[in-house]
């Protein structure tokens, strides 16, 4: 692990409030979508994934932050890249303007958004939306 790029957090995300409470620790993790080279010895970085909660204002986080430079370096992953993955995204889309009535008073929130790949659809059909 490299702890240089790796900050434990005692304070909340959001309000600063100290005192964050460990509920879920899934021990250390690789980073995700990292890729070693065929052949390259598979001794890969971990690093601490564990959950906490603010008791000042209830947000559920991560207690480590991985330093984005390291974390996105080679990050290899986009979503639209997926044809299968963006007729998926049509589809639901569709289904839930159809099945919840959504329309220009309505608004869709992703979390996560990444690319956009799902909000294109709704945004398409008049929709409103928020990629966070």
């Amino acid at each position: 692990m490299d702890l240089a790029s790796v900050s434990a957090r005692t304070s909340c995300l959001s309000c600063d409030a100290e005192g964050l409470a460990g509920i879920l620790s899934l021990g250390s993790l690789p980073l995700p979508n990292v890729y070693p080279p065929a052949g390259a010895p598979v001794d890969e970085p971990r690093f601490p994934l564990d959950v906490g909660f603010c008791p000042g204002c209830s947000l559920v986080q991560l207690r480590h932050i991985v330093a984005p430079d390291q974390m996105f370096s080679d990050y290899l992953y986009f979503s639209s890249y997926s044809v299968s993955m963006l007729r998926h995204a049509e589809a639901l889309a569709c289904s839930l303007i159809a099945d919840r009535q959504l329309g220009p008073g309505s608004l869709v929130v992703e979390v996560a958004s990444n690319d956009g790949y799902l909000l294109q659809h709704f945004q398409r059909a008049g929709v409103p939306v928020l990629g966070i």
